[in-house]
């Protein structure tokens, strides 16, 4: 499973690079590959539990300050 979430991680942060040297808006490479990630499994349960405290201690003060 660990395995699984830092290549997620990977494809993301390729899908990123590749759309912003096209010119594209970055987000689309996190849309790209949130339509990649398999729904079965427990994949996305556990990708989203390892980002739930990232983005609830570093983002969101960073948003609503």
């Amino acid at each position: 499973m660990r395995s699984l979430v830092c290549s997620i991680f990977c494809r993301y942060a390729v899908l990123q690079a590749v759309f912003d040297s096209n010119g594209c808006f970055r987000m689309l490479g996190a849309f790209i590959t949130g339509l990649i990630v398999p729904r079965e499994g427990g994949l996305t349960i556990a990708l989203t539990e390892k980002l739930e405290d990232m983005v609830a201690i570093i983002f969101l003060p960073l948003v609503c300050s």
